[in-house]
């Protein structure tokens, strides 16, 4: 049938733009009141229409129809099968394909994600009421809550493996359902505590660094039980405060969650909280603690084959050798983390490595293999890293221009990662990012150099990435690769 929102903007056509008509639709339902005082009643408002049509429905048809106003910005069947099914009604995908036909729930077009299905604001604004009516806004909020809550947990378990991006993706397809949940509150307060830390990822992968923090301090602030789940939210809470430059914040969360795993007896949160101070240590430019932290965390790890943090601790001390001129030894740290991430299949963390041992080779005169490892390591990214990793790469291809005597590349590239570091908030972490910015500092000479650098900054993630995989020069005046 005809969408009902369609079907009553129909009379309103020749009186005002279709823009304008979508722009009152949303805002309230009498947008279409006034009519002829002899019209139908159903023509009045749209509310009187939206009663007119809840009540063509069947019972179960009512009962799913105000059920699914819970969700916000559309559902996947399976999410509205365990928040909606059960207690009067039978087989959702059956009344959902019901709705569909009737125009009050809409399929969308889903790409690497089950299909979704969406309700008109306006609609779902009505559905709501009637739920409230029925005094079942309540019990399925948290039906709603909890399935989503056992969602990010399983999904949290994913991050690590091959599947993240698939579980990423998932999770991005119903960000506002999960925002919802923080927002209504019907969780409890630990419960809480653990859908923002099994979100840590997540929210690190979309660069949604001050939105992370933010729910997870207020969910520390809820509760102060001394558990497991407290040190992971200390840590995750250290790692959004250190990707928005807070040092000493993050050092404070994960001194905390330092803490906590020892005297819980967690080696592995132990381990963690250990290499994320070295991490935070480098970014201070405190090398020795953060050799003392890495190390530590590398005994424990080795020792009871924790090899992700292996990994972990593998690159950071490569770090650590790279901030002090030891490419020996970085690049040795370097090689182990590519060994064992390959081992574990993390492509992110096989594209980390590559970027660094580009950066290496750069630095040792080896432009060719730099570029390739960069490239190589973009390629990954492009699909399984978060925005800092592919601003920092950006920033090193823009230094193998540089050394190239590709001006005008390097400038667009340095741009676009500076340009891309502002669009999520972050501040620069390579180790080579003061050497890199005094280079490309002594290129921005003159209007033309300003300018290369301004349109770099303004290209999208995707334009700055196909730019810096084409090698092939272009209208704008942009150097070849």
């Amino acid at each position: 049938g005809i969408p009902l929102a369609i079907e009553l903007a129909a009379g309103r056509a020749r009186l005002m733009a279709p823009s304008e008509i979508l722009a009152r639709l949303e805002d309230s339902f009498d947008v279409l009141a006034g009519g002829s005082r002899s019209a139908d009643a159903r023509h009045e408002t749209l509310k009187g229409t939206m009663d007119w049509s809840y009540w063509l429905l069947s019972e179960e048809e009512q009962r799913l129809f105000r059920r699914l106003s819970v969700f916000v910005g559309g559902f996947a069947m399976e999410a509205a099968e365990a928040v909606c099914g059960g207690e009067g009604v039978g087989s959702v995908l059956g009344l959902v394909g019901q709705l569909v036909d009737k125009s009050l729930v809409t399929p969308l077009e889903a790409i690497d994600v089950p299909t979704r299905y969406t309700i008109l604001e306006t609609v779902r604004e009505y559905g709501r009421g009637r739920l409230i009516e029925h005094a079942e806004l309540e019990s399925t909020q948290r039906r709603h809550a909890a399935y989503f809550a056992q969602l990010a947990d399983t999904a949290h378990a994913k991050f690590a493996g091959p599947e993240s991006k698939r579980w990423l993706k998932l999770l991005g397809a119903d960000v506002d359902n999960l925002r919802g949940v923080f927002d209504v509150g019907v969780l409890s307060p630990s419960t809480t505590l653990e859908l923002a830390a099994a979100l840590d990822e997540f929210w690190a992968a979309r660069a949604e660094f001050s939105e992370g923090r933010s729910r997870l301090e207020a969910a520390l602030r809820n509760t102060s039980e001394p558990n497991l789940t407290r040190a992971q939210a200390l840590r995750a809470a250290g790692t959004m405060a250190w990707a928005q430059g807070d040092q000493p914040g993050a050092s404070d969360y994960c001194e905390q969650a330092l803490g906590l795993s020892r005297a819980l007896g967690d080696p592995e949160g132990e381990a963690l909280s250990l290499q994320q101070l070295g991490q935070i240590a480098i970014q201070q430019e405190d090398f020795s603690h953060a050799r003392i932290y890495l190390d530590g965390a590398l005994e424990i790890a080795t020792r009871l084959r924790f090899e992700r943090i292996r990994a972990l601790c593998e690159w950071r001390l490569g770090m650590v050798a790279l901030f002090t001129k030891n490419m020996a030894r970085a690049g040795e740290h370097i090689r182990a983390s590519l060994d064992l991430s390959r081992e574990q299949s993390d492509a992110e963390m096989v594209a980390l490595s590559l970027l660094m041992l580009g950066n290496i080779d750069l630095w040792q005169g080896r432009l060719n293999d730099a570029r390739a490892r960069l490239r190589e390591s973009l390629e990954v990214l492009r699909v399984e890293g978060s925005p800092r990793s592919i601003a920092n790469l950006l920033e090193s291809l823009a230094a193998v221009a540089a050394a190239r005597d590709q001006k005008n590349r390097a400038l667009w590239l340095g741009g676009a990662a500076e340009g891309l570091r502002k669009h999520i908030g972050v501040a620069p972490s390579s180790p080579f990012h003061r050497e890199i910015s005094s280079r490309l500092e002594a290129l921005k000479q003159g209007e033309d150099a300003l300018h290369a650098w301004q349109s770099g900054a303004q290209m999208s993630r995707e334009e700055a990435i196909a730019y810096a995989l084409d090698d092939a020069p272009d209208s704008a005046g942009r150097d070849a690769g």
